[in-house]
């Protein structure tokens, strides 16, 4: 069960900072699942994986879905995770971390992590911490 959930978080995670650094951080995940969403892709629907992924690529004008499913369906993976958070700027430091700004990927690092102006008002969305590498994060995440 574990490499089948924690395999599933990683997918989304892979993702969403791909779908971001090939759209200049303009789309992420969020926004491949709303597509799907809208699409009429919910529980009421019996549709293929496939299909659900071709649908969130059209939501992002990416391949990223289709192409990471093609490469992780058959065979376990290996991520480097290490240099992922490196290049995101994500540093243990004791029990927390250390976001460095300079980092290659920082501003993807923030545009899945700070909160967003809600649609309703001009005051920013706070939600609860995000966790890297389970040491907890000052900040928030963007809702879905």
């Amino acid at each position: 069960m574990g490499r089948t959930y924690w395999g599933g978080a990683l997918f989304c995670f892979v993702a969403d900072v791909e779908i971001r650094k090939q759209t200049h951080n303009k789309k992420g995940l969020q926004d491949a699942l709303r597509g799907i969403l809208a699409a009429g892709g919910d529980i009421t629907h019996d549709w293929e994986l496939s299909e659900s992924l071709r649908v969130g690529d059209r939501s992002t004008g990416t391949t990223v879905l289709t192409d990471l499913y093609a490469k992780w369906k058959d065979r376990a993976v290996e991520v480097d995770l290490a240099s992922m958070w490196k290049d995101l700027g994500i540093a243990p430091q004791g029990k927390s971390v250390h976001m460095a700004e300079d980092a290659p990927l920082a501003a993807v690092r923030r545009g899945i992590t700070e909160p967003i102006a809600s649609k309703e008002s001009s005051s920013k969305t706070i939600l609860p911490s995000a966790v890297f590498a389970g040491r907890a994060v000052a900040g928030s995440r963007r809702p879905l």
